[in-house]
């Protein structure tokens, strides 16, 4: 098979030639060394803490603390959740909305 890819690839850039024999070798081919850097998912010095339910209001000690939204809410004084951290927006519909920390949770100003 390999070299049937390499007849037909004769002659092509070897980037290219690089894509297309990955693509058609399948996977377990590819020849990078893997990483010697620890991941952040695997560090054994910090114990990993439990997500927040998507319920839960995000808490503060001071307005840095509260997070931008991209979704909202948008209405003033309304309680930042968690679930509103995990949203995507390709347009905010709250443009220009702003948090803060009231009382040690966030809330929209």
């Amino acid at each position: 098979m390999h070299s049937f890819i390499r007849s037909m690839l004769s002659g092509v850039a070897p980037v290219f030639a690089m894509a297309m024999c990955a693509a058609a070798c399948g996977p377990g081919t590819d020849a990078r060394a893997p990483s010697a850097m620890p991941s952040a998912s695997n560090t054994p010095d910090e114990p990993q803490r439990p997500a927040p339910p998507a319920d839960a209001q995000v808490r503060c000690n001071q307005d840095s603390d509260c997070p931008s939204l991209a979704c909202g809410p948008c209405d003033a004084g309304a309680p930042v959740m968690q679930m509103a951290l995990q949203q995507e927006c390709v347009v905010n519909p709250c443009g220009g909305v702003k948090t803060g920390c009231t009382k040690g949770l966030c809330v929209v100003r």
